[in-house]
C-alpha cells in the first residue's frame, strides 16, 4: 500500500490531488475534456445528460412562464448551467435561436439533449406550449433519474457489503495470523 512510501508517499498523493484541483479550477478546457469523458461513460453519462436536460428544461420552463423571452431564457440557463460543455451547448443554442432555428433544431445540433426529448420538444414548439411541454419532459425525466439512481444504488449496495465484508475479513486474519504463529511457536518449545 501507500504505507511503503511513508511521507514522500503522502506528499506525491497531495502534489497531484492539488494539480488536479487546480487545472479543474483555473484551466477550462480540462475541466471540458475531464467532463467529456464523464459523458462518455456508459451509466454515468447518461445520468449527467439527463440531470442537465432536467435543470435546462426547468430553468427555461420557470423563465418563459414568467414572460421571458426565449434568448433571455437561454442566456440565463447557460449562466445557471454546473457544466461547462452545458455552458457551452446552451450557448451555441442561443446563437442559433438567435439567427432564426427553432429550439428543437438548435437543439439537436448537440449530444446533450436526447432524441426523444427533441420530439416532444418539437410538438410543445408547434402547438404553442412550449412551457409547459419543457416543465412536463423535465418532470419525466426527473421521475425517470430518480428511478435510475434507486436501482444503482441497490445493485451497489450488496457490492459494497461483499467489499466491507472482505475488508473486515481481511483484517481480522492479519490479526489472527501472527497471534496463530506465535501460539506455534511457543507451543514447540
Amino acid at each position: 500500500g501507500l504505507g511503503r512510501y511513508g511521507p514522500a508517499g503522502a506528499f506525491f498523493v497531495v502534489l497531484i490531488s492539488g494539480l488536479v484541483f487546480f487545472l479543474w479550477k483555473k484551466r477550462p478546457n480540462f475541466r471540458r475534456q475531464v467532463e467529456k469523458n464523464i459523458l462518455r461513460m456508459p451509466l454515468v453519462g447518461s445520468m449527467l445528460k439527463s440531470s442537465f436536460s432536467i435543470s435546462c428544461f426547468d430553468t427555461l420552463a420557470g423563465l418563459l412562464k414568467s414572460q421571458a423571452t426565449l434568448l433571455d431564457s437561454l442566456s440565463v440557463c447557460a449562466q445557471t448551467s454546473s457544466i461547462l460543455i452545458g455552458q457551452d451547448f446552451i450557448f451555441q443554442t442561443y446563437k442559433s435561436v438567435n439567427e432564426g432555428e427553432s429550439l428543437h433544431e438548435a437543439f439537436s445540433k448537440g449530444y446533450l439533449i436526447q432524441p426523444d426529448m427533441l420530439e416532444m420538444l418539437s410538438v410543445g414548439e408547434r402547438s404553442g406550449m412550449l412551457a409547459h411541454t419543457l416543465k412536463s419532459i423535465a418532470d419525466f425525466y426527473r421521475a425517470d433519474l430518480t428511478e435510475k439512481l434507486a436501482r444503482l444504488a441497490t445493485l451497489v449496495e450488496p457490492l459494497a457489503m461483499i467489499g466491507i465484508g472482505l475488508c473486515v475479513g481481511l483484517i481480522a486474519l492479519s490479526i489472527i495470523t501472527p497471534m496463530y504463529a506465535l501460539t506455534q511457536h511457543v507451543s514447540a518449545h
